[in-house]
């Protein structure tokens, strides 16, 4: 195990794993079978799982699809949990009144003060403009970003 989390992953490389095309799901589930052999490796807060298993854009989540997030994020438990703490709130408050992240959307800021605070080394989201602090690495949820990722693990 880990000293700290390596990544955080926000609600889309869950998304993308399960429910997008072949193309972009098939590295995310080869990076969730590396961090599987590597618990304590990547965190997510517990806000993804209410971005996940509710409905969105008018997509409802069948019993299936819920079961598999629940199946990959909790019940496996190789991923990190973080709760909506007052104190990653209060840094979300932070990050908000922040020139460089003061037009992060809610759910973002409350992400990437998780990151922060857990001293993940890379944010995995699909969201554009998510300004991460230095020493810390946007990554992408793409094959690239990916198979860095995998590098830093082994």
């Amino acid at each position: 195990m880990t000293s700290k989390p390596l990544i955080y992953l926000d609600a889309n490389p869950f998304i993308y794993a399960l429910e997008g095309a072949p193309a972009i799901s098939a590295p995310l589930k080869a990076l969730f079978e590396t961090l599987r052999g590597q618990p304590g490796s990547a965190v997510t807060s517990e806000l993804t799982l209410a971005e996940v298993l509710a409905p969105s854009k008018g997509r409802k989540r069948t019993p299936q699809l819920k079961r598999a997030y629940l199946d990959l994020m909790v019940w496996s438990r190789f991923i990190e949990l973080q709760p909506v703490s007052r104190g990653i709130l209060f840094e979300t408050v932070n990050l908000r009144t922040t020139r460089a992240t003061a037009r992060l959307k809610l759910p973002d800021a409350i992400h990437l003060a998780t990151a922060i605070r857990s001293q993940c080394r890379f944010l995995m989201s699909g969201d554009k403009g998510i300004p991460v602090p230095r020493g810390m690495v946007h990554a992408k949820p793409d094959a690239a970003s990916i198979a860095n990722i995998v590098k830093e693990l082994a």
